[in-house]
């Protein structure tokens, strides 16, 4: 996965090695969702796996580090967002059954440990 700026054509801005199984590189259903989103700050990877939505955190150039899975759906998660707030740690996760569920992170120093709906 790669950041990349229009202020510098040609470089990207940030690689990551995203070489781990839980996360989709293609999806079959609309081209309109989103497998993966990054928070405002790049600092935390939501996607989904299954009927739940995973947060991983990034970690410089080195492959994302895992720190929590989300409340699950009864279907699969097909689209994944964050809150364009950089004040909050809200997130959503769709799954193919037309169901959203938006979560607010608490603590973002105890991501791993604490999630509510």
């Amino acid at each position: 996965m790669c950041e990349w700026s229009l202020a510098k054509l040609g470089q990207p801005l940030m690689a990551v090695n995203t070489n781990r199984p839980e996360i989709p590189k293609t999806y079959n259903g609309s081209p309109r969702t989103r497998l993966f989103a990054l928070d405002m700050m790049n600092q935390y990877l939501l996607t989904g796996n299954g009927n739940h939505g995973v947060v991983y955190q990034m970690v410089n150039s080195s492959p994302p580090v895992k720190v929590m899975n989300l409340k699950s759906h009864t279907s699969p998660v097909v689209a994944v967002d964050w809150s364009p707030s950089s004040a909050t740690r809200v997130c959503l996760t769709g799954s193919s059954d037309g169901k959203i569920k938006i979560l607010t992170l608490l603590e973002v120093e105890n991501l791993g440990k604490t999630a509510s709906s």
